[in-house]
């Protein structure tokens, strides 16, 4: 992502389902314990160099 290779996006832990309306996350579910959704982005604000920082957001999801 740093080198712009990849874009930012969701990664899903197993056993998670998210839910979006209208392009907006709705809602995350999950059927395993302590399972979530991540949002993985670029972050030009925290960067140091020529090259910009990833952040990595945890949501954790609701159990079914």
């Amino acid at each position: 992502m740093a080198s712009e290779a990849l874009p930012g996006g969701w990664a899903l832990d197993d056993g998670v389902a998210a839910l979006f309306f209208e392009g907006n996350l709705a809602d995350v579910v999950t059927r395993t314990p302590d399972a979530a959704l991540h949002r993985v982005a670029r972050d030009v604000s925290v960067s140091t160099g020529p090259t910009p920082e990833t952040t990595e957001t945890r949501l954790t999801a609701r159990s079914l």
